[in-house]
């Protein structure tokens, strides 16, 4: 059985502990606050460029639209772009999200996916399992903006293009609410045009200065903005898993010290009531 020095011992580092979650419960909710500002901010801007693109391609009028980004290449390699955090202490986040992606990845031929890689949970994943990582991203979230976004977006591009490949998907935790952060794969590439209504669109843009000239710098406008919501979605559901997994660390520190305290109160007691015992029958 535990000493009282070890158990107050016990209860000293405990707190200590519950300083250092309390501290990270803290900075994750004010983190939280202004990811979830930015994530709400950005998808009425990615659906509205979603909107004019499913326009633009469902046009009775306009000559059929042909795009390479509307078609697979040739290759039956895929890409894809698993985003994971920097640091641990946010509960199964990256568990959740590596264990979709090796299971993703079985039902694939290896040798066939280019793998690009947001986070060192991802990084570190990835090579122990041996896996072939084509870019990596580091930090990305220290000083997040549209231009990191944008040049993630190019390399996405630049591969699919060149490389010709049959797809590229994203792997994310979907920021659905504080406490529900789906795993979630998304194909970018090629874009899936949207079902044709035809009650809705019955007339046509007049386009200046070509129509091919805003479809390209359109497209480009839509995976790119694509890319920066996905990216801040992913962002906002780590700081909320990691708030999430720092409030239940301190509220499992508070039971473990009140669990503590009371079995020092109960060993005090007993030491107390066996020194009267020893009084008491030293004296008769």
């Amino acid at each position: 059985m535990a000493t009282l020095k070890e158990i107050r011992k016990k209860i000293k580092t405990t707190k200590s502990i519950q300083k250092t979650t309390k501290a990270m419960q803290m900075i994750a909710a004010a983190r939280f606050q202004k990811s979830q500002h930015q994530t709400i901010s950005s998808r009425p801007y990615a659906l509205k460029i979603r909107h004019l693109l499913s326009d633009m391609l469902t046009k009775t009028s306009a000559v059929p639209l042909i795009h390479p980004f509307l078609v697979g290449g040739t290759s039956i390699r895929e890409g894809i772009l698993v985003i994971t955090s920097e640091k641990g202490l946010c509960g199964a986040y990256n568990t959740n999200i590596m264990k979709t992606a090796f299971e993703y990845m079985k039902s694939k031929n290896i040798t066939d996916l280019e793998i690009f890689v947001i986070g060192k949970k991802g990084r570190d994943y990835c090579k122990r399992n041996g896996l072939v990582i084509k870019h990596e991203y580091f930090d990305i979230f220290k000083t997040f903006s549209s231009v990191k976004a944008e040049l993630i977006a190019d390399e996405i591009i630049k591969s699919f293009s060149q490389d010709k490949l049959k797809k590229f998907s994203i792997m994310y935790a979907e920021y659905k609410s504080i406490f529900y952060q789906p795993v979630v794969i998304k194909q970018l590439l090629p874009i899936v045009p949207p079902m044709r209504d035809e009650t809705r669109f019955s007339f046509d843009y007049i386009y200046e200065p070509s129509r091919k000239i805003i479809v390209d710098k359109l497209f480009n406008r839509y995976l790119k903005s694509e890319v920066f919501k996905i990216l801040t979605e992913a962002y906002t559901s780590e700081v909320a898993s990691r708030r999430n997994s720092m409030e239940n660390a301190n509220k499992n520190s508070t039971e473990i010290i009140s669990e503590l305290s009371l079995v020092m109160n109960k060993l005090r007691q007993q030491q107390i009531t066996t020194e009267l015992t020893e009084i008491v029958g030293a004296s008769e």
